[in-house]
């Protein structure tokens, strides 16, 4: 539930608290969101908006107007985004798995009582 939460999913990255937005970048799964988001959303274009109601942000014209909205064309577009959301997702992946294998070798190798 927490990745849900601090993922931007449920509750937006600017309107979570000060104190817990660090969370949304060490969640693992806003990093895959954002990734589908620019695989489904990158150059689409939405014909069932209307243009007055998109002056007012009710509607997108564009998957890239969206993708603009959450904050995921700010690294080159689009496509620097996906290849940072892959680069971040790799290296946590990695931090954590790394840090619960020396987790287990310490429970492991700790004497028993």
């Amino acid at each position: 539930m927490p990745q849900l939460i601090f993922a931007g999913y449920l509750i937006p990255k600017d309107q979570l608290p000060l104190w817990c937005r660090w969370c949304y970048d060490v969640t693992l799964f806003q990093y895959g969101l954002s990734i589908v988001r620019v695989n489904q959303y990158a150059g689409a274009k939405f014909t069932d908006c209307d243009p007055n109601y998109a002056e007012y942000g009710l509607c997108f014209m564009t998957g890239d107007d969206y993708l603009d909205s959450v904050g995921l064309m700010d690294h080159g577009g689009p496509h620097g985004e996906l290849q940072l959301s892959f680069c971040v997702l790799a290296g946590l992946l990695g931090a954590f798995t790394v840090a619960a294998f020396f987790i287990m070798r310490m429970v492991a190798t700790a004497p028993a009582n």
